[in-house]
């Protein structure tokens, strides 16, 4: 199970940041393992009265009592579920990252969550993986959109 990297006396609460395949362990780790889909895109989702049933990628499709949708942003899942909606550009670009702890010189990074503050944007790095990883993100205030890649 993922530990907080943060102990609970360097702040007025404790704060546990975890990576999201720990979280994702820690939520499937109970579920029989035929429950969890793991590296299986989904391309439709075909709700029913009391089930649904999940298009993928491979062409296989299960039929499900309950579908989690934690597919982000361009969610197919609440597409289907609630109709096409079109996110909006809030003016901030974001930029994350892990970084290994052994790549970074030690005493850099403290113990606990910071958020660095600038004009027009701010970096927030905490670590994650039991303190094996140091995870980054930098937003930056704009009014120019790029369209994210990463998932595609």
């Amino acid at each position: 199970m993922p530990q907080c990297c943060v102990p609970a006396s360097s702040c007025r609460r404790p704060l546990c940041s975890f990576h999201r395949a720990d979280l994702l362990s820690v939520l499937a780790g109970p579920l029989p393992d035929r429950v969890v889909r793991l590296d299986a895109r989904c391309v439709a989702v075909d709700p029913g009265q009391t089930s649904a049933a999940v298009h993928f990628a491979d062409g296989s499709t299960i039929e499900a009592d309950i579908v989690v949708g934690a597919d982000g942003i361009h969610s197919l899942i609440r597409t289907s579920l609630c109709g096409a909606d079109r996110p909006r550009f809030t003016g901030c670009m974001c930029w994350r990252g892990l970084v290994p702890v052994e790549r970074i010189p030690p005493g850099l990074i403290e113990p606990s969550s910071l958020n660095w503050m600038g004009p027009h944007g701010h970096v927030v790095h905490y670590y994650v993986r039991r303190g094996e990883m140091v995870n980054f993100v930098a937003i930056h205030d704009t009014e120019e959109w790029t369209e994210e890649s990463w998932i595609r």
